[in-house]
């Protein structure tokens, strides 16, 4: 396994970075030496090194190449550099500075750091431990702990990646722990084969950074689950209520039966090739005894059936009441929104009439004004005004025009007017001239066809 883990890691490296290949055996001698001293000749060329060998690191990781049999998160300082050994140039002499480097930006941690960050504050995860036959935080059979660092880019990327499939699929929130191993254990991202040590790790990140829920030894068929619970909003716990152990329970049992009709079906297969074996040797009683017991196991099959449909149908009402639920807290939170809105004193039923009030009021004096403004545009004579400019131009012996009778009837003569009539209307205009009033307006429409 190991063997084959390297021949994967040589052609990782080989097929994803230039400096592995044969063309660069310089830039590659250089990354294999001791470059301590660069640091001081060429900061440049020695912070170019440390960044090549981390991205290297952690690609590699990714692809699970650097994890050892018990965890594939986990990575063993003292045994690092041989695993990027190569011929005629040997391991590289400078990973220990790569390493530190890594630890002081936060992406390697020890094992005793990671649980001091991200505590969970519950029993489950020591009972995992004994479940594994494992002492707490004792997760490598060997070394120290000072030797061993997880590497988080990598455990961070697997965690968000599984929220993501979660959420892109639309999961439900409650899973066993077989079932999450199922799901997330073999090949999920790259070549990753997480143990148990790994989704001891991932269950505690996942705890405290996305807030999901375990509780341990919940009664199901025959047995006791780890069950897990995501949230439904992103980081909101949710707490495993009687109505989830009430589902796991119910799930377990199908998965049981469904288990056990097949195996049934398996036995019918079996009690049919056997019967017709035995009906072609002769063997006319076996064969009866056969497809006797066969027919047996049908009916078992068909009352197991009965069994599961009603589980199921049972399991779906609860499921959709878990529905109904939601929506009918929707609705009181719609309607508890709405209850403040109308609460607040600027918007009830005397403040909205006054803001009517006072927009029909304001509407009103818009009228009024665009009113006026069109009346003073309009021809504003009465007829007793007309009747004394007709008495004032019959005074002066003019022939300008018939007699106003109203404000429609106005006759003007032909352009070639006489001398006396040109003197007359001037007179007429100096005399109407000084009156300021809309009268003058007409005075205006009068004296233009009469020029």
């Amino acid at each position: 396994m190991a063997i084959k883990r390297d021949s994967k890691l040589q052609t990782f490296l080989n097929e994803h970075f230039n400096e592995f290949s044969q063309s660069n055996k310089e830039r590659i001698r250089a990354l294999y030496s001791d470059f301590t001293q660069l640091s001081i000749i060429n900061k440049y060329a020695f912070d170019l090194n440390i960044k090549f060998w981390r991205q290297v690191i952690l690609d590699v990781s990714q692809q699970g190449y650097l994890g050892s049999s018990d965890s594939c998160l986990i990575i063993d300082r003292l045994n690092l550099s041989e695993k990027f050994m190569r011929p005629q140039i040997g391991r590289p002499l400078s990973m220990d500075l790569v390493l530190d480097y890594m630890k002081k930006k936060g992406e390697l941690m020890t094992q005793d750091e990671f649980c001091r960050k991200y505590n969970t504050q519950s029993g489950w995860l020591d009972w995992l431990y004994d479940r594994n036959n494992k002492h707490k935080w004792a997760l490598l059979p060997t070394g120290d702990d000072k030797d061993h660092s997880i590497v988080m880019p990598t455990l961070k990327a697997i965690a968000k990646a599984i929220m993501n499939h979660r959420q892109k699929t639309n999961a439900e929130p409650l899973s066993t722990l077989t079932q999450f191993r199922s799901l997330y254990c073999h090949h999920f991202m790259y070549d990753l084969e997480l143990t148990d040590t790994d989704i001891t790790l991932l269950l505690r990140y996942l705890y405290s950074e996305y807030g999901i829920s375990i509780m341990d030894s919940m009664k199901g068929y025959n047995n006791t689950y780890t069950v897990i619970k995501f949230p439904l909003k992103e980081k909101v716990r949710e707490e495993i209520t009687e109505q989830d152990q009430a589902i796991i329970s119910i799930r377990t049992s199908c998965q049981a039966i469904t288990t056990q009709i097949q195996e049934l079906q398996h036995q019918i297969e079996n009690l049919s090739k056997q019967s017709r074996e035995e009906h072609h040797a002769g063997h006319k009683s076996i064969a009866l005894y056969c497809i006797k017991k066969k027919m047996n196991i049908e009916k078992i099959i068909a009352k197991k059936v009965k069994v599961l449909e009603t589980m199921d149908t049972i399991l779906m009402k609860i499921e959709s009441s878990k529905d109904n639920m939601q929506i009918v807290e929707a609705f009181n939170i719609g309607a508890d929104v709405l209850r403040d809105i109308l609460e607040d004193d600027k918007l009830s039923v005397e403040s909205v009439n006054d803001v009517m009030d006072k927009v029909q009021s304001t509407l009103d004096d818009t009228k009024e004004v665009e009113d006026a403004m069109h009346f003073g545009l309009e021809d504003n004579f009465s007829d007793t005004e007309y009747d004394e400019l007709n008495e004032l131009i019959s005074s002066n012996k003019t022939t300008v025009g018939q007699s106003f009778t109203n404000k429609s009837q106005i006759t003007t003569e032909p352009p070639n007017q006489s001398t006396n009539t040109d003197t007359e209307l001037k007179r007429l205009n100096d005399i109407l001239t000084p009156n300021k009033d809309p009268s003058t307006q007409k005075e205006k429409q009068l004296h233009e066809p009469i020029m």
